[in-house]
């Protein structure tokens, strides 16, 4: 089984920033058993929080210089602290919030066309939302796609009676 948390979710839960779990698999017995009763989220600074909300909150669109005026620290303070936090700097959290909005366009049953939902996520063309997927799901959008909603049929479906239909 694996379980999906947000960084916030993370520090909440299992005491911790998500970055000392930045891709590792555990054991729950061993994250829950140690950590449930050390620092909470309300331990993440402001600053921190805040920048994780405005990229969220823009798509990812915002850049790093946008959100380092923003919580009015300089670009590699930001940088610093929010990688430290959270395993991965402003810069690839904006690409994965990008990419997770694409994806979840791309997924939805009144499908846009791939240039309208590079356009509506902030990608510059076509070709910049391949390279993201080629980069964070390992194969171009028509690709992921199709993986995503595989055809599942029986290879063959005895007929009632018993016999081959």
């Amino acid at each position: 089984m694996a379980v999906e948390l947000t960084p916030f979710g993370c520090r909440a839960l299992l005491g911790m920033p998500a970055r000392a779990l930045w891709n590792l698999s555990v054991e729950a017995a061993d994250v829950l058993g140690r950590r449930l009763t050390t620092s909470r989220a309300s331990e993440v600074p402001a600053e921190v929080a805040g920048a994780w909300e405005l990229v969220v909150a823009s798509g990812g669109t915002l850049g790093v210089a946008d959100v380092a005026d923003r919580v009015r620290w300089s670009r590699r303070h930001l940088t610093q602290r929010f990688t430290g936090e959270f395993g991965l700097s402003p810069k690839l959290a904006a690409r994965v919030v990008r990419f997770e909005r694409a994806g979840s366009m791309l997924r939805s049953p009144l499908r846009p066309g791939l240039a309208e939902v590079a356009a509506a996520c902030g990608y510059y063309d076509q070709p910049h939302i391949n390279r993201d997927f080629v980069a964070l799901a390992g194969c171009p959008p028509g690709e992921w796609l199709a993986s995503e909603f595989r055809s599942v049929q029986d290879a063959h479906v005895p007929h009632p009676s018993g016999s081959a239909a």
